[in-house]
Formats: structure tokens, sequence, C-alpha cells
């Protein structure tokens, strides 16, 4: 019923239902007080699949942008840095500033694929790398896509379902969730693999220059 009044309250706006579902989302991302995820869901019964998954999103990106500022900001004034949170972490940042720009974008988009990392965590941790707010925000647009397409769609297919408005047999829709999901779990998997091979590629380099670094004894 709460589902009902929320779709019911923001279709009476009109246009102005997409503004206020921006704020509220970027809210509860800025403030996890609750997972978004129902929220997110509800996005496709009031604006549709692709609308839906549009402004989902575009407030995600602004949400990872604002809190990666803020997270910077704070972390400024109190002299706090990335290695005093994690010295390998530092490293591998280091070592991926002096890369091409779209080995971060790679990097942070892989972060936003991968199921492993919370979304709002990583916001404000970004804020302690030197990731860019522009690769930060294609990162996120392009990472978050694929699963928030997913559950937007659900949102309006589970509408049209109630609505009577779906012609689709149970048995197919079924079959469409299902892959829908499956399909999710799979990008998260391949990315997560793909972030760790990443991260022992870049131990590899480091330790390799070390030990080319080093001096010779009697030199």
């Amino acid at each position: 019923q709460l589902g009902e009044a929320v779709i019911g309250w923001l279709r009476a706006r009109g246009g102005a239902a997409y503004p206020i579902y921006v704020a509220l989302l970027v809210g509860l991302q800025a403030l996890p007080l609750f997972s978004a995820l129902l929220f997110i869901v509800l996005a496709g019964a009031v604006f549709g699949a692709v609308r839906g998954t549009a402004v989902v999103s575009l407030s995600l990106t602004l949400a990872a942008v604002m809190c990666c500022a803020f997270g910077r900001a704070i972390a400024g004034r109190a002299g706090y840095s990335l290695d005093r949170l994690s010295p390998k972490a530092a490293a591998v940042d280091i070592e991926i500033a002096t890369q091409r720009p779209r080995t971060s974008l790679l990097l942070c988009t892989l972060i936003r694929l991968s199921p492993v990392v919370p979304f709002t965590f990583s916001n404000y941790l970004f804020g302690l790398t030197s990731v860019s707010y522009r690769t930060l925000g294609l990162a996120t647009l392009l990472g978050t896509l694929p699963t928030q397409a997913a559950y937007v769609t659900a949102g309006a297919l589970g509408q049209q379902a109630l609505s009577g408005e779906l012609s689709l047999p149970p048995a197919l829709l079924l079959a469409g969730t299902l892959a829908t999901v499956g399909a999710v779990v799979l990008v998260g998997k391949v990315a997560q693999s793909t972030l760790s091979k990443m991260e022992l590629d870049i131990s590899a380099t480091q330790s390799g220059g070390r030990r080319q670094r080093r001096p010779r004894r009697g030199a």
C-alpha cells in the first residue's frame, strides 16, 4: 500500500515528479538510512522502463559526484588521506593516476558493476582518491545502467501486470525476469573477476618497479 501511495502521489505531480524523484533518490544515496532499491523499482511504475532508467541513472550519477565532492572536502579539512585508510589502496591509486584516463574510467566502471562494493560507501571513498569528477560521473552512468535498467523494467512490468495492461503469458514473464536476474549476476561476477586481475597486475608492476630501482651492492 505504501508503494501504491508513493506511485499515485508522484504521478499526481505531473512534470514536477522528475525533479522530486531525483532529489529524493539523491538524498537516499547521500544519507542511506535504508535501501533505495524499492524506490528505484518504483521508478519503473511511475515513469516507465525507458524514462525511469534514465531518471535513476542520472540521479545516481549526480549522487556519486556530490558525495565524492563532499567526502573530498571533509578529508581535505581533516587532513585525512587514503594512505591512512589503506596503504595498498593508496599505492594502487597512485599507479592508476599515472596511466591513461581510460584505465581509471575502466576501473571505476568495473567497481560500479561489482555487487561487492557498496554504492554509497564507494561514493565517499572515491573522495579520497585521485579520480576526477568527470571520470566518476561517466563511470557511474555506464556502470549502473545494466542493473538499474533491470530493476526499473521489473517495476514497469509489475505495474502493467497489476493494472491488467500486460498481455505476456506468466511463464514468459517469469522466464524473462529470471534471465534478467541471471544477466545482472553474471555481469557482477565478471566485473569482480576483472577487478581482481587488474589488482594483481598493478601489484606485479609495482613489485617489478621496486626490484628494478633497488641499488646494486658494491656499485
